[in-house]
Formats: structure tokens, sequence, C-alpha cells
């Protein structure tokens, strides 16, 4: 029954609306949300879950070499998740480059995933001198060695990887430009911050 706003007209509708609606929100009950709003909320629940299986599977993949991007394609790979789905849903860029920007988001999926900040930063530092052409897997330590170098006999009692991977990753950055030099500074600030490490 409408309001009369005065003893001989009835309110109009569009008023009726707005005093239910005012009404409504002051006992606390929220307008009904928008198709739009329910689906925004129903992906962002299935890239939460999607990082949720990513994660269970990180103790299998700790060790395997690879950039930030190359460890989340071979986590989705094994969940069984589409690993763009979850980067666009986090506003994250698909992309391998490691510019700032690009690494803050990748970052942060790093840090929901389990990722410790150390192992973040030699995954940044890998994509890095990976995309320049220095780093493939094999340099990576514990990476599985090809049959003919397992039978090379290891002098001296040394062990057969010659450096460590922060020392193959150091003697890479040693080669870069100045500009690339910068371009791995403000990636490695990237991560420190959402790590809230100190930064390099």
């Amino acid at each position: 029954m409408k309001t009369p706003l005065n003893d001989h007209q009835p309110s109009p509708d569009w008023l009726e609306q707005a005093v239910q609606a005012h009404l409504a929100a002051q006992a606390g009950t929220p307008p009904p949300a928008s198709p739009e709003f329910r689906a925004r909320c129903r992906t962002a629940g299935l890239a939460a879950l999607d990082v949720l299986k990513m994660q269970r599977h990180r103790p299998e993949l700790a060790a395997t070499p690879g950039s930030l991007i190359d460890h989340f394609q071979a986590l989705a790979r094994l969940a069984g998740v589409k690993l763009d789905g979850v980067l666009q849903t986090l506003g994250i860029p698909r992309t391998d480059m490691t510019d700032a920007a690009s690494v803050h988001g990748l970052a942060l999926l790093a840090q929901h995933l389990g990722l410790a900040g150390d192992e973040a930063v030699l995954r940044v530092r890998w994509g890095m001198a990976q995309l320049a052409g220095l780093v493939g897997p094999a340099d990576w330590p514990d990476a599985p060695e090809p049959v003919r170098e397992r039978r090379k006999p290891v002098s001296s009692g040394q062990p057969r990887a010659e450096h460590s991977l922060t020392q193959t990753l150091l003697d890479c950055e040693s080669n870069y430009t100045p500009a690339r030099r910068a371009e791995l500074r403000a990636a490695l600030n990237a991560v420190a911050e959402v790590y809230e490490m100190e930064a390099s």
C-alpha cells in the first residue's frame, strides 16, 4: 500500500521504492547484489581454489629449476588448473618480462603459494638470466645430469656442481649491461616490498 503524500494523493512509485530501499538499509538488509558482482565473486572464488590446488603441489616441485612463471606453469599443470585464469583474476599480467610491475604481481602469487622470499628472489634472478640466454635447466643445482656427465670422475673431492646457484647467477649478472642491472635491481626491490624484506 502506498504511503500518501497528503490526504488526497498517493506517493509516486519511485518515491515508494526509495523509501523502501532506505528502510531496508537502515534495518541492516543490504540491497540485492547485481549479477555482475555475483559473477566477479564467483570468478575470484574459483581462482582462490585454483591457488590452493597449486599450493598443495608445491613440495613436489620446490627443487625444480625455473623462473617464477616457469614454476607457476609447472604447478598449474600438476594441479590441473589454468594459470592464465588465476593470473587474470589476480590482475597479474601474463608475461615473461622482469620489470618491477610484473614481478610485484608474480611475487604476490609466490607468497600465496608458500614460496619463501629467498626462493622468489632466486627465481626472479634466474628468469632474468634465462631471458638473457645465459642459463638453462642443467645449470640449476640438483637438476638431473646427463648420463655422460655422471661418468666423469670427481676430482679432489669437489662436488660435480662447480658453482652454487647463487654463484652461477652472480657470474651471469656480472655480464649485464647497466640498464639490465637497473632492471634487476627494480625487480628485486619489488620482491622485497611484497615479502617485507630489506631491499638489495
